[in-house]
């Protein structure tokens, strides 16, 4: 008889683990599934504002190379410095951009492989 009561405590009592473990897989399957919404919104944003950061930046870069050569009119010291100057920090962050994309993209097949 003992054995018996023994057996049915067991026996609630796995059925109870069984239910806990069955939440919280389902707990974790949603937050598994709100973090893959989360990748895809941060990678849709770096797509979008690559694009429209990319687009007028590659325009003030090139717009200040044809400024600097030698086919335009004659710039100043000062003129020069301050086109010098844009060229270089439109280049830089250009480059940051592109690193940026660079490390999402890694970041995402990274994310894929698991």
């Amino acid at each position: 008889m003992g054995v018996a009561i023994t057996n049915v405590q067991n026996y609630e009592a796995t059925q109870e683990l069984s239910r806990e473990i069955s939440k919280k897989h389902n707990e974790l399957n949603t937050k598994t599934q709100e973090l893959e919404k989360a990748y895809r919104v941060k990678s849709d944003f770096l797509s979008n504002m690559s694009h429209e950061l990319r687009t007028p930046l590659n325009s003030i870069i090139g717009f200040s190379s044809i400024l600097l050569g030698d086919r335009g009119d004659p710039l100043t010291t000062d003129q020069r410095k301050a086109l010098e100057k844009v060229l270089k920090n439109g280049k830089h962050l250009l480059q940051l951009i592109n690193d940026i994309l660079d490390f999402s993209k890694i970041e995402s097949a990274n994310a894929c492989q698991h």
